[in-house]
């Protein structure tokens, strides 16, 4: 048992024993959270709509999107060399369908504009799968829709998030592309670890939910305490390329590293890092 089982709450406790129950699809909502795209497109003379879900990564990062693809067991992964991009994309109705369900189950809820664009998405396929209508009404339908603009058709408090909560799979998931485990050079003669949650503040819902689990504000943390509890809590919980970023990260906190050692360290993470801005979104 944690030794300090006895005397702080579960919040409180730096230990970070309590084992992992990794639920794949709590990950994955959280991951969709941080990189999801939900694209709307008319073709065919405009008479045809194309809906497709996507998720895109560096392409260091590929085995992370099939990952996705081996656990829901469905989708293609494509290859934008030129780039240095890969994308995880889903397009077959049946498969949105199982996608749109499982966003119904879990909710998004890091950004305002994720589960707005995602209603949107949703609203436009139960249109196009309507039987009664025809080509025409549907377009004029969808059309309707995109004229008066997500931000009428839904309020975000209808998602009752009061009811919602935030678990530790989803966060890890969030983190895979949110996440940020770096060195920072103080002075000539100092480099401290720090740990950051890009985007933190851009939702109050989520700060609150993120500080039922991290017992601290986690939005830039650089206590050598709680990034001792990053460490023990995050071990073997991240499955792309930030499982090594984080296992670098977590082995230089944790010896004492020389300043060489250490710089060396900090370059080493920067280049595993470079080109994750370019597809975030």
């Amino acid at each position: 048992m944690c030794k300090c089982a006895t005397t702080l709450s579960k919040k409180s406790c730096k230990c970070a024993t309590t084992p992992l129950n990794f639920n794949f699809y709590q990950w994955f909502v959280g991951f969709t959270d941080a990189n999801g795209q939900f694209e709307i497109l008319q073709t065919k003379g405009n008479i045809k709509w194309s809906l497709k879900f996507k998720l895109i990564q560096n392409i260091k990062n590929y085995r992370v999107l099939y990952f996705i693809k081996k656990n829901l067991g469905f989708g293609s992964i494509t290859k934008k060399s030129s780039e240095n991009l890969v994308v995880y994309s889903i397009s077959k109705k049946e498969h949105l369908k199982k996608v749109l369900d499982l966003f119904d189950k879990f909710p998004l809820f890091a950004k305002r504009v994720n589960y707005q664009n995602y209603y949107l998405f949703k609203t436009i396929y139960l249109i196009l799968e309507r039987k009664d209508l025809s080509i025409s009404e549907k377009n004029n339908k969808i059309d309707e829709k995109l004229l008066k603009g997500v931000n009428k058709l839904i309020y975000f408090t209808s998602l009752n998030l009061e009811k919602s909560f935030l678990t530790k799979s989803w966060l890890i998931g969030f983190l895979e592309t949110k996440g940020r485990f770096y060195l920072e050079k103080k002075g000539s003669t100092r480099i401290i670890h720090k740990f950051e949650i890009i985007g933190y503040d851009e939702c109050s819902f989520l700060q609150t939910q993120i500080s039922k689990i991290l017992p601290y504000d986690p939005k830039i943390t650089q206590s050598y305490e709680n990034l001792l509890f990053i460490s023990s809590y995050f071990e073997n919980s991240f499955k792309g390329i930030k499982s090594l970023e984080f296992n670098i990260w977590s082995r230089s906190l944790r010896k004492n590293y020389n300043f060489k050692q250490l710089s060396r360290t900090q370059n080493l993470i920067e280049k595993l890092q470079e080109g994750e801005n370019k597809f975030k979104v």
